[in-house]
């Protein structure tokens, strides 16, 4: 076996492990559409910040998964295996978005909220898109 073509597919596999987790905790129970809108956020902060996905999402304080790993979200959000459909389905969005494949459903927003939960004071005045869950734009 070829260690490195077996190391170089593991990481191109996992490179955004992160980011995908970040995905599924944000819009796991949500459906594709969802999902694919807090892809395109990852992507867009990504590209603006010029920093990878998995930077973007590990930043302090940015998505809620990170910020405890005692919750019931992050232990939900780490047992869900690479394996399994629902992770290949966010880590195909976010690679096909990565990728440009795959249009910008958000308008270059680079944050979203949940107004049921939280509506943070960078939220007031976005020029929005409402996923079934979320409010998408960009902050002020």
């Amino acid at each position: 076996m070829n260690t490195n073509a077996y190391l170089d597919g593991y990481l191109h596999k996992t490179a955004n492990e992160q980011a995908v987790r970040t995905i599924l905790s944000e819009a796991r129970g949500q459906g594709p559409r969802e999902m694919k809108l807090v892809a395109d956020v990852i992507a867009n902060r990504a590209a603006k910040r010029k920093l990878t996905p998995n930077q973007v999402v590990m930043q302090p304080k940015q998505f809620s998964v990170w910020n405890d790993r005692t919750s019931p979200n992050y232990k939900d959000t780490m047992a869900i295996q690479r394996t399994s459909l629902l992770y290949q389905q966010a880590q195909r969005l976010l690679q096909a978005r990565l990728a440009k494949q795959s249009p910008d459903w958000t308008n270059g927003a680079t944050h979203f909220y949940n107004p049921q939960t939280v509506t943070p004071k960078w939220g007031k005045g976005f020029e929005n898109i409402r996923g079934s869950t979320h409010v998408f734009g960009k902050a002020r």
